[in-house]
């Protein structure tokens, strides 16, 4: 029943977002700012992509929440003209809700405000689900030109913040000052896409399927290991959390297995319903980024974190014996969910530790360490780089818990024993 829903009704926001949403009982939502920066006088919108999940039109309230105060404590002067905004979503359908602000004096320049919204609604009695938290496939039709897709995509949609049915965005005021009059500030709200072509649309993507697994085949780890090494160097950079060598090479291994086999060897899982293969899908008319695997791997990062952190659970899930530790690891529903909070968090929107990093990507890396081989690596020494890293966390007592110091020593003896067996020469 569930993959019938995936494949029934596209998933518009994640087109649109990367692959990242806050899930409710009504629709699916993320936040945008446009444009990021501004300075007083000159109005930006808060972008509010909303996604129905039900069968029947539902009443949304969408409450925002504007900063106060800057980090120094100064005053900000921001106005929007309602703090609440009811919108009706239709069945299936996907909009947009452009909220404007506007920076008044005296509001200094300052960087990285925050602005929050708050989603609320209630399912309609006897409403059917006709999409699942995870998303589905891409639209075959979406009524927009290129160039506005593209602008859309690079808002930088984030999925949630720590409140509960909450989503965080930030944007910068820069100096200077407009003194002119601004004309419109009402929300307006617009449907992106409806249900009225959803058999077209369907028929559509089938094509569009089809030539995404063809591209999907020629992805292979020489072209996909040291771009995805570097994305996740950069990206867990970018939130305070350097990864060392070793810990980078694991997530690259898990990551790769992810791109070239894993979601169809793993039971449970299917290539084209993978976030990352419905993120290249989203892209299979842009020759230009389809010929270049860095720009490739970075517009389709989010998609392949979501699965290499189910997928990494799920490895682990069915490996590790200890029942206390296979309950710690949680159910498929837990994973998605750990999923969704890690891309999340590598947008900023909420907190990352180094046990995210450990489980799953280097423990499930390392149950790949000989199967998924980059171009001339020597697997000894990246097990030992692996091993030193570790070591150095743990003496500096960011190791974690207890649960991942004993799953870590017991895969690196696994790993070294299946080199040993192997005769893999040092």
């Amino acid at each position: 029943m569930q993959r019938q829903i995936t494949y029934t009704y596209p998933d518009v926001l994640g087109m649109l977002s990367g692959g990242t949403r806050l899930h409710t009982e009504v629709v699916q939502a993320a936040l945008g700012i446009y444009p990021r920066s501004s300075v007083v006088g000159q109005p930006f919108e808060a972008l509010v992509l909303m996604q129905s999940v039900c069968d029947q039109p539902v009443s949304v309230n969408v409450k925002i929440q504007l900063p106060r105060r800057d980090a120094g404590g100064n005053r900000l002067s921001l106005f929007t003209p309602q703090d609440t905004i009811t919108v009706t979503v239709q069945a299936g359908e996907v909009g947009l809700l452009h909220i404007p602000i506007v920076p008044q004096l005296p509001t200094a320049p300052t960087n990285g405000l925050a602005v929050s919204i708050v989603i609320e609604g209630r399912r309609p009695r006897n409403a059917k689900p006709i999409r699942v938290p995870e998303g589905g496939r891409v639209a075959g039709l979406l009524p927009m030109s290129p160039y506005r897709r593209q602008l859309l995509y690079e808002v930088g949609f984030s999925g949630s913040s720590a409140a509960p049915n909450s989503l965080i965005s930030r944007f910068d005021i820069l100096p200077g000052h407009i003194l002119s009059k601004t004309g419109d500030l009402s929300a307006r709200y617009e449907t992106l896409w409806n249900g009225k072509s959803l058999a077209e649309d369907q028929e559509k993507y089938a094509t569009i399927q089809a030539r995404a697994q063809q591209v999907s085949a020629t992805l292979t780890r020489t072209k996909v290991y040291k771009p995805l090494l570097d994305e996740t160097e950069k990206h867990f950079r970018q939130v305070d959390l350097p990864l060392l060598p070793g810990e980078l090479i694991a997530a690259a291994k898990l990551m790769t297995y992810v791109m070239e086999d894993g979601l169809e060897l793993e039971g449970g899982f299917r290539l084209t319903e993978g976030h990352w293969f419905q993120l290249l899908a989203a892209h299979i008319e842009d020759d230009e980024l389809l010929s270049d695997p860095a720009q490739l791997i970075a517009a389709l990062y989010k998609g392949i974190l979501y699965d290499s952190v189910r997928l990494g659970y799920h490895m682990l899930s069915r490996t590790v014996q200890d029942r206390v530790m296979r309950d710690e690891l949680g159910t498929p529903a837990d994973h998605a969910a750990q999923a969704a909070y890690v891309v999340n968090a590598l947008d900023g929107a909420q907190p990352l530790s180094l046990s995210h990093v450990y489980v799953p990507f280097v423990l499930a890396g390392l149950m790949l360490h000989s199967q998924v081989k980059a171009k001339d690596e020597n697997l000894w020494a990246s097990l030992d780089q692996i091993r030193v890293d570790w070591r150095r966390r743990t003496m500096s007592g960011t190791s974690g818990s207890p649960t991942i110091a004993k799953l870590m020593d017991s895969f690196l003896q696994n790993a070294e024993q299946f080199l040993i067996r192997s005769r893999v020469p040092r």
